[in-house]
């Protein structure tokens, strides 16, 4: 009877620290845990209402270079705390978000605190996006909140098109310039894209080159070569994209200064020939004429005469001269003791210096008018060989005054 007793003692004490645990006050946003008693070994059955604690206040499709994202402006109206796992904003490609098989694109958001969440998700263009909120509680139950279907316009290649060009580098020389750039194009191509220069600000006259052909998705590299420019003069330069209809896009307006024509070590370019490239060499400011010499070495077997040679380079005719002695002797000590025409030459495409050798030269044996003097400018020597060749190959290196 005793042991009764202490039993009925025992389910008192427990009944009153039952009834006191009940009426603990209850904080406020704590998600409401309703426990199913109907089986002991059963989990506690955990209801949440999403939308009460998360929200989607805006959705925005935006054309990047990686395509289209859509752009989630999200909220946590207020903290997450018990039986939740983990909260994210879902979103699903012309599927709803609970149907079997559908591909989900997630965002984590934080638990802790209150905040608004702005993320991109990288997407394409499909017909419509389902966004919904989605908790998952501590026994692995997805809860969703309120799911909205969102389209992307059919204009939008149109509406958000882009075109910019970034990150210039301008290396001007005495008549031509190299131009480095990033050119960025996303939705719409326009149908023309030029580069416009002038020596007028306002662009009142001017040149432009074509680059319809530089017109690619996303980013890439746009590497270009102006030519014929005049020496020492100031250019503004910049870019113009027009679309089909007839909307334009301007960039803002680069300058560059060409350097005088007469500079030693300075590329001199004739034309757009990326192979007839010369350096100036020689420089007369009394009477403002230079001279300046072809990149590389040659060799030809023509007859030598009089006069300039039509010279063959990839495929175009120039009219150059053959060196005198002295201009040889002048190059050769330039090369060695000129640091600017050093520097001109270690950072020109293609470019090489004289060799320990014989070259032709402008000059008659006074002699003997069958034979032309060739000059080894190492040695110093002179030697008197034929104007017409039987064999072999004379070694050249071509030169142009410049005025």
């Amino acid at each position: 009877m005793k042991i009764n007793k202490y039993i009925t003692s025992f389910g008192l004490l427990l009944a009153l620290l039952s009834c006191n645990k009940d009426n603990e006050p209850k904080p406020d946003n704590i998600i409401t845990i309703a426990d199913d008693k109907s089986t002991a070994d059963n989990k506690s059955d955990i209801t949440i209402n999403v939308d009460e604690y998360m929200a989607v206040n805006a959705v925005e499709f935006k054309l990047k270079l990686t395509g289209i994202s859509i752009e989630l402006a999200t909220e946590v109206i207020k903290p997450l705390t018990k039986g939740v796992k983990k909260a994210e904003f879902y979103v699903s490609i012309n599927q709803k978000l609970r149907e079997e098989g559908t591909k989900h694109y997630n965002e984590l958001i934080s638990l802790a605190a209150t905040r608004k969440h702005d993320y991109s998700i990288p997407l394409g263009k499909e017909t419509k996006y389902y966004v919904s909120a989605v908790i998952t509680d501590i026994n692995g139950k997805q809860h969703y909140g309120k799911e909205v279907a969102y389209t992307v316009s059919p204009t939008i290649n149109k509406e958000q098109r882009k075109v910019k060009v970034e990150n210039t580098s301008l290396v001007a020389n005495n008549t031509s310039l190299v131009l480095i750039a990033e050119s960025i194009f996303i939705g719409e191509k326009p149908s023309k894209f030029i580069v416009e220069y002038s020596k007028k600000s306002d662009f009142s006259v001017s040149v432009n080159k074509d680059l319809n052909s530089e017109i690619k998705d996303g980013k890439s590299g746009l590497l270009l070569q102006i030519d014929k420019l005049d020496p020492a003069s100031k250019y503004y330069l910049r870019y113009v994209a027009t679309f089909a209809d007839g909307k334009t896009y301007t960039s803002e307006v680069s300058t560059f200064e060409t350097i005088d024509k007469y500079t030693i070590g300075k590329t001199y370019g004739i034309d757009g020939n990326t192979y007839a490239q010369f350096l100036v060499f020689s420089s007369n400011t009394a009477n403002q004429t230079g001279k300046v010499v072809q990149i590389t070495n040659a060799t030809s077997t023509i007859d030598w005469k009089k006069g300039n040679v039509d010279v063959d380079i990839k495929g175009k005719t120039y009219s150059l001269s053959r060196p005198t002695v002295q201009d040889l002797e002048e190059l050769k000590n330039v090369e060695d003791n000129n640091s600017a025409y050093w520097l001109g030459l270690s950072t020109t495409v293609f470019s090489e210096k004289l060799k320990d050798q014989f070259y032709a030269t402008s000059e008659e044996d006074p002699s003997d008018a069958s034979k032309t003097i060739e000059y080894n400018p190492f040695t110093k020597k002179s030697r008197s060989v034929a104007k017409k060749l039987t064999g072999g190959t004379r070694n050249e290196r071509y030169i142009l005054e410049v005025k």
